[in-house]
């Protein structure tokens, strides 16, 4: 076999990268001054200091970096000045050069920081002259007292009164960014790029209830604000999907040859991620307003892209350079990028917000990446062509399915190595997408090469369910609404 279309391939991805080389770059994660992060490793043994500046001790407390805004004080040195109200149990760090760390207070489910009422007027306003880093990750369930707003700058922090924090009943049942759905029924959806039709499913009996034909190439599913958004290639939009109504409400347009391919939103619902595979974008879509509010240039060939379950950081898939781009949904800028395994195809993440996982289709691997370090930590070896992935409810099973074996594999996470590898049945064939159902017993399975999909009984480890659709699928979501 020719070696040519190799080598136009890697020629064809050194060009690329070149030219995103030469592209304004964004913002690098914030770094503490070197002097400062002796100091706080020197006074807080075995304390960790993270990519966006806030440090976490060894007793497990979290302390908020807050950036000077003003030139350091004349002659000021990086040490410790102040430990407010007193050293044991300190609400306020600051330091001589002007950085200051607010200590993260948990409040039933929810999060937030304070000032004492005691601390000296002059103190206050030094600290709230400061500012958040704007790549701040921000702790899940986190709540800023109003009188705090001046040290958001950048960052996209929600804001409460200081009356409901004071309140007892603060963070008892407060709604918290990626909590989730409770209900354990719903229904499914299903895509057909071949038919143009998207097909929605009864989520216990697996019957068809209804299809919605497009006419376009409907490709990736989002669930927010209680509609589904699909994504249509062929049509250059986003179509917005009534699943109580049962029909297509309307569509965002989105440039011609933009070829919109994954689609993700945040927990709260309220910002919408959409990969532009024709012109190297991300696309972020308010959905109140289903307004384009702005695009973040990515390496070539985005594809699918997840959002973690705290809602900071969207992972792109970038296909056409076998990378994997991080961008911060506080900012929308690229925080950072990593080399994969070739054609990445699906991402998710486990529930820590640390740990994702890539399948590489070509490769016939998964990466395992650390999403706050930005780098590959681990492989693990797969069937032939491994696309969806889905992981347990408790994180500790991998499931991957490999394409061209019709196979589901079945990895511990902790040791990545192979427990079992259960065949499809024979009229499912080239499965690409799997989704977990709420309850974590069922795994549905989609068929991109027949017109059945199939559902795996996760206890028994076997195939109990089918149903024929009338046309071939392409990726699956489950939604709480019947």
């Amino acid at each position: 076999m020719s070696d040519r279309p190799l080598l136009l391939r890697a020629a064809f991805c050194l060009a690329l990268a070149v030219v995103f080389h030469l592209l304004p770059q964004p913002a690098l994660a914030t770094r503490l001054p070197p002097d400062l992060q002796e100091v706080i490793r020197a006074e807080f043994p075995d304390t960790k200091i993270r990519l966006d500046g806030s440090v976490e001790t060894a007793r497990g407390e979290l302390f908020l970096a807050l950036m000077p805004q003003n030139q350091p004080k004349k002659h000021g040195k990086a040490q410790l000045q102040t430990m407010f109200p007193n050293a044991e149990r300190p609400d306020v760090l600051v330091y001589g050069n002007g950085w200051c760390f607010l200590h993260v207070i948990k409040r039933g489910r929810a999060r937030t920081v304070s000032l004492p009422a005691e601390m000296p007027e002059k103190l206050r306003k030094e600290i709230l002259s400061c500012k958040f880093p704007s790549d701040l990750i921000v702790p899940e369930g986190f709540f800023l007292p109003q009188s705090f707003k001046p040290l958001i700058g950048d960052v996209a922090i929600q804001t409460v009164s200081d009356a409901t924090i004071a309140s007892p009943e603060f963070g008892r049942s407060v709604g918290l960014p990626g909590a989730g759905h409770a209900a354990n029924s719903g229904s499914v959806f299903l895509t057909s790029l071949a038919t143009g039709t998207i097909t929605l499913l009864d989520d216990q009996t697996l019957s068809k209830m209804a299809d919605f034909h497009t006419e376009g190439t409907p490709c990736s599913m989002a669930w927010a604000a209680n509609r589904l958004y699909i994504t249509d290639q062929a049509k250059n939009r986003v179509l917005i999907l009534d699943p109580v109504r049962r029909q297509i409400l309307g569509q965002i347009d989105l440039p011609a040859h933009s070829a919109p391919k994954g689609i993700a939103a945040l927990p709260n619902g309220k910002l919408m991620y959409v990969a532009e595979s024709g012109s190297d974008d991300v696309a972020v879509i308010e959905t109140a307003s289903n307004r384009l509010l702005l695009r973040t240039r990515v390496p070539a060939g985005p594809g699918r892209v997840t959002v973690t379950p705290n809602g900071n950081f969207l992972i792109v898939l970038n296909s056409g350079c076998d990378q994997v781009t991080f961008i911060s949904t506080l900012n929308q800028k690229v925080v950072g990028t990593v080399k994969v395994g070739q054609v990445p195809t699906t991402a998710v993440v486990a529930s820590d917000n640390r740990t994702a996982y890539v399948s590489n289709r070509l490769s016939n691997t998964v990466s395992v990446l650390d999403i706050p370090e930005r780098k590959v930590t681990g492989t693990i070896a797969t069937g032939t062509g491994p696309t969806g992935l889905s992981l347990s409810k408790d994180d500790t099973r991998l499931y991957v399915a490999n394409a061209k074996d019709n196979t589901i594999g079945v990895y511990d996470t902790r040791t990545r190595q192979k427990l079992s590898e259960i065949r499809l049945p024979m009229d499912v064939d080239f499965p690409y997408s799997i989704d977990l159902m709420p309850d974590g017993k069922r795994l549905l399975v989609s068929s991109e090469s027949t017109d059945t999909i199939a559902s795996l009984d996760l206890g028994k480890m076997e195939f109990d369910k089918h149903s024929m659709i009338g046309h071939n699928s392409h990726d699956i979501i489950w939604v709480p609404v019947r």
